[in-house]
């Protein structure tokens, strides 16, 4: 007679997901309440919310520029929705990371295939 047994905390974000998924609520709601739960920008990452684009005041530094934001993460999930091209990725990467563009070819093969 064991099985698992849900917390009540467990049941509320299962019944929020189910919610989410149903379109009652918009993703930016759904991610507010994930980010209330206290997740890191990297944990909050990776549950899928990549095609969002965060920013965090703790990323802040002399060196940032209009796509310092832009992580490799967002960049792939709107690659893969047809909304940034290769090109368009290789170009953000340059700029995000003051490299050339052979650099940034040489980033986007490591680190996105």
């Amino acid at each position: 007679m064991g099985g698992i047994k849900l917390s009540e905390r467990n049941i509320e974000m299962k019944l929020l997901l189910d919610i989410y998924n149903t379109g009652k609520i918009t993703q930016r709601e759904y991610a507010e309440a994930k980010m209330a739960q206290g997740y890191s920008v990297s944990g909050f990452c990776d549950l899928g919310f990549g095609n969002m684009l965060l920013e965090n005041p703790d990323w802040e530094t002399e060196d940032d520029n209009q796509y310092s934001a832009y992580t490799d993460g967002y960049l792939r999930s709107n690659m893969k929705s047809g909304k940034y091209s290769l090109t368009e990725v290789l170009k953000i990467i340059s700029l995000r990371d003051n490299i050339t563009a052979e650099e940034s070819e040489e980033y986007f093969i490591d680190e996105f295939i």
